[in-house]
C-alpha cells in the first residue's frame, strides 16, 4: 500500500544548540530552552552511528568529486548509517554499501546489538538512491519508506544503473513497500514535533535530501547525505561532475547555509573520514 502524504517541517519548533561533542563539525551556537516541552520530549530521542563500509578515493573518484589529490587529507571515505530512536518510533537514515565493504560488522549485527531486527524499524529513508546510501535498502521492505517523489521516480527509471556503487536491484523490493511520498520540495516532519525533519536539497540527484535531528543535550545536527562528500568539498564549495544539476546543487548549498544559520545546527558530513572517526559509534549514542 502507498500512502500519499505531504508535510511541511515545523522548523519553528527546532531549538538551536551547541554540538559540543563532535570534533570536525562546523561551529554552532545557541541552546535549547531549559524545561521546554520540546526539550523534555527530545530527552528520549537518541541518534546512533553505525559503520556501513568504506570507499577508497582513487584519482578517478577524486576527479568526479571535483577535488585534487592535494586537497584531501586521506583517500578513505566513510560510509555511515544512522538510527534515530524517538518516543513515536524509529528511523534508519541511509543504509550503507551492499555487504558493507571495509566495515567490521554488518548493519544487521549492529542493529541486533541494540535489540532490533530489520523488521522492527518503523521508517527508512535514504538521502538518495545511490548504492553507498541504499545498499541494504531491501532489508527494510517491511518498514515505511519515506521517499521524495522525484527521487523515487529517478530510482525506478534505471538512471542509477552503474552510479554510486550499486544497481536498482539493491532497493527493488521497496517499490511495493508501504511508502509515504514527499511531494516537491516540501520538508517532512517525521514524528510531527520538529525533532526529526527531512529537508529537500536536490542537485546531486533529483530528490536528494538531508536530515535535521534536534537532540536535547547534543543540539541540532544536519546529516549531509551527498550534498557534500568531504570537509574540503564543503570548504571549497565543490560540485561533483556527476551531479544531475549543478545549479540546483548550488541553490541547495545556499538553502543548507540558511538552515544551519537559522537553527544553529552542526553539519555532519557523512562521508568525511576524519569526522566519522571522531564520532561515538553504536551502542553508544547522542541524545
Amino acid at each position: 500500500m502507498t500512502l500519499m502524504k505531504t508535510a511541511r517541517a515545523c522548523l519553528a519548533l527546532v531549538a538551536a544548540g551547541v554540538l559540543g561533542a563532535c570534533a570536525g563539525a562546523p561551529p554552532s551556537a545557541g541552546g535549547a530552552q531549559p524545561g521546554s516541552a520540546l526539550a523534555e520530549e527530545a530527552g528520549a530521542t537518541r541518534l546512533y552511528v553505525f559503520d556501513c563500509g568504506y570507499i577508497f578515493l582513487d584519482d578517478e573518484t577524486l576527479e568526479i568529486l571535483s577535488l585534487a589529490p592535494e586537497e584531501v587529507a586521506t583517500r578513505d571515505m566513510a560510509v555511515p548509517c544512522y538510527l534515530v530512536e524517538h518516543p513515536r518510533g524509529t528511523l534508519v537514515w541511509d543504509t550503507g554499501l551492499p555487504f558493507g565493504p571495509g566495515a567490521e560488522r554488518t548493519l544487521e549485527s549492529q542493529l541486533a546489538e541494540l535489540g532490533y531486527s530489520f523488521g522492527d524499524i518503523t521508517y527508512v529513508a535514504m538521502s538518495h538512491m545511490h548504492g553507498d546510501h541504499a545498499g541494504n535498502a531491501n532489508a527494510f521492505r517491511d518498514s515505511i519508506w519515506l521517499a521524495r517523489e522525484a527521487e523515487r521516480a529517478y530510482a525506478f527509471s534505471g538512471a542509477t544503473e552503474g552510479v554510486g556503487w550499486g544497481t536498482p536491484e539493491i532497493y527493488s523490493e521497496l517499490e511495493h513497500s508501504e511508502t509515504i511520498v514527499i511531494e516537491g520540495d516540501d520538508d517532512h516532519d517525521v514524528f510531527g514535533d520538529g525533532q526529526v525533519v527531512i529537508v529537500s536539497t536536490p542537485g546531486h540527484t533529483p530528490g536528494h535530501q538531508v536530515l535535521l535531528v534536534d537532540l536535547a543535550e547534543t543540539g541540532p545536527i544536519v546529516l549531509s547525505g551527498d550534498l557534500y562528500h568531504t570537509a574540503p568539498s564543503y570548504e571549497l564549495r565543490r560540485v561533483p561532475t556527476f551531479n544531475v544539476d549543478a545549479a540546483q546543487t548550488r541553490a541547495s548549498f545556499e538553502k543548507l547555509d540558511a538552515l544551519l544559520e537559522r537553527t544553529g545546527a552542526a553539519l555532519w558530513i557523512e562521508h568525511d573520514h576524519a569526522h566519522h572517526e571522531s564520532l561515538r559509534k553504536s551502542p553508544e549514542y547522542y541524545r
